[in-house]
């Protein structure tokens, strides 16, 4: 932990010089790239310090939920299916490149990857063997949270834009600042299975859960910042 606060601070103490410093709250929701496709929140807090040429240097804490459903043998008369939903929180350092700024709006590229820790997690496994298990009923249900993960890696890349603002308050250790708007698109992988979970004899839900259990997620997130930089 001391580590990571001096990186921190000397990361904020080479950019203080320069022009755009955002610091920003934001949330939104993502949708998992596999099995079907459900949905989860995320959203957290962080900062974006400009260093030089475009490119920036930053850090966000943030919590990401996951909500993965395997459901493909729901049809057949035997088989399993797999309920996975949890929230991490993360830490992740950010490095940025800024695209354009214009008529009042940046866009910027980054690229982002770090470690979260399980804040709590549902994992529910459903079998049956005499007909299909929605309309006869499952013949075990059982919980699987034993098998998750405490700590995993994510790495995501994306586009952040921000919009506009008006001026604010200013502070006496802050010269200039504006309160704007911003989006965020990003693709997040998460290399760490979510649950190293097996159903014994169940080859197809195991080979699968190698791929779901590691998801694609999808987010979209609004938000609001303050530019603190000096200008």
């Amino acid at each position: 932990m001391k580590r990571l606060l001096t990186v921190l601070m000397l990361v904020t103490g080479l950019s203080s010089g320069y022009s755009n410093t955002f610091i920003y709250l934001y949330g939104g929701t993502g949708v998992a790239a596999t099995s079907n496709y459900n949905m989860g929140l995320s959203g957290g807090t962080g900062f974006q310090s400009a260093i030089s040429n475009g490119f920036g240097l930053g850090a966000n804490v943030f919590l990401q939920q996951y909500n993965v459903y395997y459901s493909k043998q729901v049809g057949s008369v035997s088989g399993n299916s797999f309920h996975h939903t949890s929230n991490y929180v993360f830490f992740a350092p950010t490095f940025s490149k800024q695209l354009s700024a214009k008529a009042g709006v940046m866009n910027s590229f980054f690229v982002s990857a770090g470690v979260g820790m399980k804040m709590g997690t549902t994992d529910t496994v459903r079998s049956w063997a005499n007909g299909n298990g929605v309309i006869h009923g499952y013949d075990s249900v059982y919980d699987a949270s034993t098998t998750a993960t405490s700590m995993v890696m994510r790495i995501s890349a994306g586009l952040s834009h921000h919009f506009g603002g008006v001026s604010i308050k200013k502070h006496k250790y802050i010269k200039y600042s504006r309160l704007g708007f911003s989006l965020r698109e990003e693709v997040a992988f998460t290399p760490t299975k979510l649950n190293t979970f097996s159903v014994p004899g169940n080859t197809e839900l195991n080979n699968s859960a190698e791929r779901f259990m590691r998801p694609l997620m999808f987010n979209i997130t609004f938000g609001i910042y303050i530019n603190a930089g000096k200008n």
